[in-house]
């Protein structure tokens, strides 16, 4: 036992004379992450091409300074020191979508939770409501808050009840709050006519409109989803994180919405057991 206490000892023993070691590890840890994930948010918008053409010009300076190519390698140079400060202009979107994400969240914020009865009326009005816009191809967006407040705007205040037949009003061509969004907070309605912040990915198809780019950067700003139906196709889609899924019927909508209320722990697993198998049971009595 003496034997490999003292052995112990002397494997930990460099950590605690040279404690600048564990400092180092750490500052390297936390630089690999904070990287990580700034390359990993700027790869999905046209920025991620910038960063690209950067990258190859870095190469291409060091390859000119080691064949000599003295007046190329200064041109280069001096296209690097002038592009460092052009890269705050050219990121200033991303540069204040990841500012704006930042300060909407809380460390402090609490998770929004729902009763049974409360998740089932929403995944099922929500259903009802983008299952009835997609047969006659009206447009719908519909946002469901996080943990963070949705950065919007211009939009109109409400505080009412979630129901299939007030979306269906709201939504209706050339009503007063057709145009924007819906965005449901606390589970009930709490904004209409809202403006969202618009994605500017270059991984969006290109066939997807405005609305389609509100539900996607909306959820890239704010800890947030959406549900989306298109009024070219009636086609329903689901966006989470920066992530679009298409073509869902409203009985796989409903579904997600389930598993994205229980993910997020706004509902337990033990309910959305309960509703799925309410579902279940619902369809078969028809």
């Amino acid at each position: 036992m003496k034997q490999f206490l003292d052995n112990l000892v002397r494997y930990i023993e460099p950590y605690i004379v040279y404690p600048d070691i564990i400092s180092t590890v750490v500052d390297i840890l936390l630089l690999t992450v904070i990287v990580y994930f700034i390359i990993k948010f700027l790869i999905k918008t046209t920025a991620g091409r910038v960063i690209r053409g950067m990258v190859l010009l870095f190469v291409l300076t060091g390859v000119t300074e080691f064949c000599g190519l003295t007046t190329i390698n200064w041109l280069l140079e001096s296209l690097l020191s002038a592009g460092l400060v052009a890269l705050i202009v050219i990121f200033q979107p991303e540069i204040r979508r990841a500012l704006e994400k930042f300060g909407h969240y809380s460390w402090l914020s609490v998770r929004h939770t729902l009763d049974t009865s409360n998740a089932a009326q929403i995944t099922n009005a929500i259903s009802q409501h983008c299952e009835r816009m997609s047969s006659i191809k009206c447009g719908s967006l519909i946002v469901i808050e996080g943990r963070t407040r949705v950065s919007s705007e211009n939009g109109i205040p409400m505080d009412a009840k979630i129901s299939g037949e007030l979306l269906d009003n709201i939504f209706t061509v050339n009503t007063p709050l057709h145009d924007g969004a819906v965005v449901i907070r606390n589970g009930r309605i709490a904004e209409a006519k809202s403006q969202l912040p618009q994605s500017n990915s270059s991984a969006i198809p290109s066939e997807l409109g405005m609305r389609h780019r509100a539900a996607i950067g909306v959820t890239e700003a704010c800890d947030c989803f959406s549900i989306v139906v298109s009024e070219e196709t009636g086609k329903i889609s689901f966006a989470e994180g920066g992530t679009l899924v298409r073509d869902l019927d409203p009985k796989k909508l409903k579904s997600k919405l389930l598993e994205v209320l229980r993910d997020r722990e706004m509902i337990s697993k033990e309910q959305a057991k309960t509703l799925a198998k309410s579902d279940s049971e619902e369809k078969e009595g028809n």
